[in-house]
């Protein structure tokens, strides 16, 4: 445990005021020319969230989830917000995926990747990574898990949602996760050929056989996955990223005195939920579904993490006007929110994905909290980026937003310091 998280475990303390963090997936975006040099949030018409901006006990700002400078994956963006420094807590995004499968799935010390169906041209492009964000992935993987086989390996697909998924590497003591992508982060490029990671041993680079082994199952496994799906559209290749096995990582509830329950319609957040060790409620697929979920526990639990994917999506196939919509829809189910009477409510994003580059981002992202033990001194009249600069939070970065929130919660004891 960093020093920091260690800090909380000490000085917080349970009570029963209640804490709701919203993270809207790709909340932030830059100016776009063929909309009036606005942000999408600009852009959007959000007189609700626009209400709760101004009242008294609601103050602003910008956050870094990560690091100014650092565009956040969508793991290291939430893992940063909910408190666990991405630069100390190193967490693959397989391990991520790979959480929110079913147990006996996947095993401790498996190798886990997140897998991509993506579209290939005859040059070994990837000019699609998405695949057009394809519906039957689960068909596809089960196709590849009966016809593509591996002497001495065993490798498995499962689909978790549209074209997005987990690729499982069973472990026989003789495999390490310390390879590279294959996934070439971007369409118009090559996929890459997985290669080991050279360790520093005695001033000299050198690759384990262990790491080795393991990136060799993974090229010839992406050829024959190419020959299988060769005359499939708009599948016929798959890239991987992230591979890693499961870390052990300090427990949300134990640090914060917390009793905390995660809503998500995505799998890779529920994922992130389950390894801090939050409840996972399953059974929402959409935003009003989460939001009927979030009243109907209301009572059981004192901190929510409720998340909301469809802004980010949007950004990323470049759908300016398509975002805006997704905002104005969060916008339009927030009345319901309210009346729920959270003592601390939190707004903000885990990156931004601004759809005039259709990708993620290293800007700051908008927040707003409210709570009764705020100074509310802003003047912040509309949530966007512009307006959100001039808030009294000013500019945060992500390992500070839960010590705000507890401490707004009345939950951290005075800090003393540590004893000897």
């Amino acid at each position: 445990m960093d020093s920091r998280l260690e800090l909380l475990s000490r000085i917080s303390y349970q009570n029963e005021r209640k804490i709701l963090l919203i993270i809207i997936d790709g909340l932030g975006g830059l100016s776009h020319p063929n909309y009036r040099g606005r942000t999408e949030l600009q852009y959007a018409k959000l007189p609700n969230i626009d209400k709760f901006v101004m009242e008294k006990q609601t103050v602003t700002g910008l956050i870094y989830p990560v690091r100014r400078g650092i565009i956040p994956g969508s793991g290291t963006g939430h893992l940063g917000l909910l408190g666990y420094d991405p630069l100390y807590y190193k967490v693959g995004r397989g391990a991520l995926e790979a959480a929110d499968l079913k147990t006996g799935e996947v095993a401790q010390g498996d190798i886990t990747a997140r897998f991509n169906f993506c579209t290939i041209d005859e040059e070994r492009k990837v000019i699609d990574r998405r695949a057009k964000r394809l519906t039957n992935g689960k068909e596809i993987a089960e196709l590849l898990n009966s016809r593509v086989k591996i002497p001495g390996a065993t490798v498995k697909l499962i689909s978790t949602k549209e074209h997005r998924g987990v690729l499982i590497i069973k472990n026989d003591g003789q495999l390490s996760p310390r390879i590279t992508d294959t996934d070439p982060e971007r369409n118009g490029l090559r996929f890459l050929q997985s290669e080991p990671i050279y360790d520093v041993v005695s001033g000299v680079k050198k690759a384990t056989p262990a790491a080795s082994k393991t990136a060799k199952i993974v090229n010839e496994y992406t050829k024959q996955v190419m020959k299988v799906l060769k005359r499939m559209k708009p599948v016929n290749g798959i890239i991987c990223r992230g591979f890693s096995t499961f870390p052990n990582l300090p427990q949300f509830n134990e640090v914060y005195s917390l009793n905390a329950a995660a809503i998500a319609a995505y799998p890779l957040y529920r994922g992130i939920a389950k390894l801090v060790g939050m409840k996972v409620l399953y059974g929402a697929t959409n935003l009003k579904e989460e939001i009927n979920m979030l009243e109907e526990n209301y009572k059981k639990f004192n901190f929510f993490f409720l998340h909301y994917k469809d802004p980010d999506s949007k950004g990323e196939d470049g759908d300016f006007i398509g975002k805006v919509r997704d905002l104005q829809y969060f916008d339009s189910l927030f009345p319901k929110i309210r009346k729920m009477k959270f003592d601390v409510l939190a707004i903000t994003g885990d990156h931004s994905t601004p759809s005039i580059i259709k990708a993620h981002s290293h800007h700051s992202v908008p927040i707003a909290i409210n709570s009764n033990f705020m100074k509310g001194f802003d003047k912040t009249k509309h949530f966007d980026e512009k307006e959100c600069i001039y808030g009294s939070l000013g500019r945060m970065v992500g390992v500070e937003l839960m010590t705000i929130l507890m401490a707004n919660a009345r939950k951290l004891n005075k800090f003393e310091g540590f004893e000897n």
